[in-house]
């Protein structure tokens, strides 16, 4: 005895994966059709986020270890228990003039 869909479960299976028509070979379905992420937008997509990885895996990562190695602190967050306090000082106003010249 097979499964039997009820009505709810096959409106929703019918919003999720809609029907294809292929013209060339009607009634013959890609063997791939129904596996999810293999679309034309989802192999996008999904290169996309391998080569964001990659790039994050091969340039940001080494770089912030070798930043670490040398001991570089480009923001500033290592606690100086020297320090009284970690206000930075502001450059000071800019004339008024400046905010009037657009160009």
């Amino acid at each position: 005895m097979g499964y039997v869909l009820s009505r709810k479960d096959l409106i929703l299976q019918l919003v999720i994966s809609p029907p294809r028509a292929d013209p060339i070979t009607p009634g013959v379905e890609a063997p791939l059709n129904g596996v999810p992420g293999l679309g034309a937008g989802e192999c996008a997509q999904n290169l996309g986020w391998a080569l964001l990885l990659l790039v994050y895996l091969g340039v940001v990562t080494p770089t912030g270890i070798v930043m670490r190695m040398f001991g570089k602190d480009l923001l500033g967050r290592r606690i100086d228990r020297a320090r009284r306090s970690y206000w930075a000082p502001h450059g000071g106003s800019r004339p008024r003039e400046d905010y009037f010249r657009q160009s």
